[in-house]
């Protein structure tokens, strides 16, 4: 894609009780690209998403979401929304 991502993670590393959840994840999401995050129960799909929100602190990350994004209109960002599977 051209241009500069709206969403880079880059060397994100999430931490559980010495363990880690998540090592050295790196990726770009640009305007108009659309992402699954799938995975066995376990893989961190969830602590990918809640670290890339901000919503679980990352041992390690440099994250940047675009100032600007000719693209995108005026709402876009990091958002995250659960769906609670117990229902």
């Amino acid at each position: 894609m051209a241009g500069a991502p709206v969403l880079a993670v880059s060397g994100l590393k999430v931490r559980y009780n010495g363990h880690a959840a998540l090592e050295d994840v790196t990726f770009d999401l640009h305007a108009g690209e659309h992402v699954a995050v799938v995975g066995l129960n376990g893989a961190g799909k969830s602590t990918l998403l809640k670290a890339v929100a901000g919503v679980l602190a990352a041992t390690r990350a440099l994250l940047r979401v675009a100032a600007a994004c000719a693209d995108c209109g005026d709402d876009y960002g990091v958002l995250l929304v659960t769906v609670d599977s117990r229902l």
